[in-house]
């Protein structure tokens, strides 16, 4: 059975950087204790459950992400659409009409805002990439080379 990991655990527990490799390492941790034994699933198996739990690893980031915008502050997840510099800078936003949206943009109303520009892939890294174990291990010969 999987651990359950609060966000927080995680935002603690990775260097920026490396937060979805980090995020993937600690969850194969747990999947390489399951039932059936890691060594005895296939090669190609293996490297399903790797690719899904990166998959995993990504959303995690992007919902952490996500996280660490509520922090006491509304915002507005979206991507510049459009920006021109005449007489300052004039900018378009796209974001889902999710209510929550609506709501920070009616309760922020025509005020000053801050506008921070972050990009939750730049946290998808790692310090190496997980591999799966071969179908068939080197003979001990094929070391001695």
């Amino acid at each position: 059975m999987y651990a359950t990991l609060e966000p927080e655990t995680l935002i603690e527990m990775a260097e920026a950087e490396t937060l979805s490799g980090d995020i993937r390492d600690a969850l194969l941790t747990h999947v390489r204790s399951i039932q059936v034994p890691w060594a005895m699933l296939a090669e190609d198996e293996q490297q399903n459950a790797i690719d899904a739990i990166e998959k995993t690893a990504a959303h995690a980031v992007r919902q952490i992400a996500a996280l660490m915008a509520r922090r006491g502050l509304p915002h507005i997840i979206g991507s510049v659409s459009k920006w021109t510099v005449k007489d300052g800078i004039k900018l378009e936003l796209e974001a889902s009409s999710l209510v929550e949206n609506i709501t920070a943009l009616a309760e922020h109303g025509n005020s000053a805002a801050v506008l921070v520009l972050a990009e939750p892939a730049m946290y998808i890294g790692e310090r190496a990439p997980a591999k799966a174990d071969k179908d068939q291990p080197d003979l001990p010969i094929d070391k001695a080379a």
